[in-house]
């Protein structure tokens, strides 16, 4: 679904490479579950408990973007890919055709910690302050989009 959804997506785009094709996650504990093998049956049962048991992150979070090599031109600003709110930029300013897949495409999340990432004392620090950690650094011309 994900790949014959991205082909129709790029058809449909006024100019080549001019198209957005993205969506939101749902959020599935897996905690608990032992490693699967990635066969069609496993990934058809993974989708249907998803679907069934998985919870919507919100409309926040867009957690898949498929594009052409044409959809910002060149006017994105140095994002930190990942922090908050730069996939809602791009989305925003994303020239061609626009489509949200999330209704076709079942994205899973695993519910994790973030321990695997080596942020845990910083994200203790950040929490302990009371500040939020900067999202893009303060000279970027995107920094009016992420306040």
């Amino acid at each position: 679904e994900f790949i014959e959804s991205a082909r129709m997506v790029d058809r449909s785009a006024p100019a080549p490479g001019q198209f957005l094709l993205f969506g939101q996650r749902y959020e599935l504990d897996m905690r608990n579950d032992p490693p699967a093998a990635l066969t069609p049956p496993a990934l058809d049962q993974l989708r249907q408990r998803t679907l069934a048991e998985g919870r919507s992150a919100g409309a926040w979070f867009i957690d898949f973007l498929v594009f052409g090599g044409a959809t910002w031109d060149g006017r994105v600003p140095d994002f930190v890919v990942g922090r908050p709110k730069f996939d809602n930029f791009l989305v925003a300013n994303a020239r061609g055709v626009r489509v949200d897949g999330s209704r076709v495409i079942v994205a899973t999340h695993q519910t994790h910690n973030y321990a695997h990432t080596g942020m845990r004392e910083a994200a203790a620090a950040d929490a302990r302050s009371g500040q939020e950690a900067p999202l893009i650094h303060m000279d970027n011309p995107g920094k009016r989009y992420n306040d």
